[in-house]
């Protein structure tokens, strides 16, 4: 046992080869290659959004670092403050792993922020007026069940046009963006604002 446990604290010559060629071999298998390279180019990227923002702070006379630490305290410097962060990236996080289902299918799809106006419409409309009296564990994932299928019926449109008519989805999706967005804010100050807030506005 003692001299077991001096190996383990003094490893051989030997025992430091095998070791770096099976970090070797790890390193050439393709998925961990993959995944190095997309970690890599993650943080260039971010890495290079914060050098360029820096760079635009110092053109207009200021400090980069109180900046960027005044932002990081306004996003995660506090528990609301968290809670704000979250209460922001969440939907934004989904839209995103959205967009990947049509990429993975091969299709360019950019219509997310069409459907997230009308799966958050949809689901507040479902909670509010269809199922007010139910209880908490039932109210919250049936009005996020009828914002996903809202959100996927706005969909429904540029997958039409381009089953019928080869109209190109990067164009019609981009497009109906803008239709999505006006028309929501059409319908939630026309006819579902608040009595209260619609009554200070006018």
């Amino acid at each position: 046992m003692d001299n077991m446990h001096l190996s383990f604290d003094h490893p051989t010559p030997e025992l430091r080869k095998s070791v770096l060629e099976r970090i070797r071999e790890l390193s050439k298998h393709p998925k961990i290659r993959g995944l190095w390279l997309n970690l890599m180019q993650t943080l260039v990227a971010i890495l290079a959004a914060l050098i360029v923002g820096a760079c635009l702070l110092l053109i207009i006379g200021a400090n980069p670092i109180e900046a960027y630490g005044a932002l990081l305290k306004g996003a995660m410097g506090s528990w609301p403050a968290l809670a704000r962060t979250l209460r922001t990236a969440t939907p934004l996080i989904f839209t995103g792993l959205a967009v990947v289902v049509a990429f993975r299918a091969g299709y360019i799809y950019l219509g997310m922020e069409g459907s997230l106006y009308f799966g958050a419409l949809g689901a507040a409309l479902f909670g509010i007026y269809l199922a007010p009296g139910l209880p908490a564990i039932l109210h919250l994932p049936l009005s996020l069940l009828a914002g996903f299928l809202a959100g996927g019926l706005w969909a429904l449109f540029p997958a039409a046009l381009r089953a019928r008519w080869k109209v190109d989805e990067v164009v019609s999706t981009l497009m109906l963006n803008y239709v999505a967005v006006l028309l929501v804010d059409h319908l939630v100050y026309s006819f579902f604002q608040d009595q209260r807030v619609r009554g200070f506005r006018s």
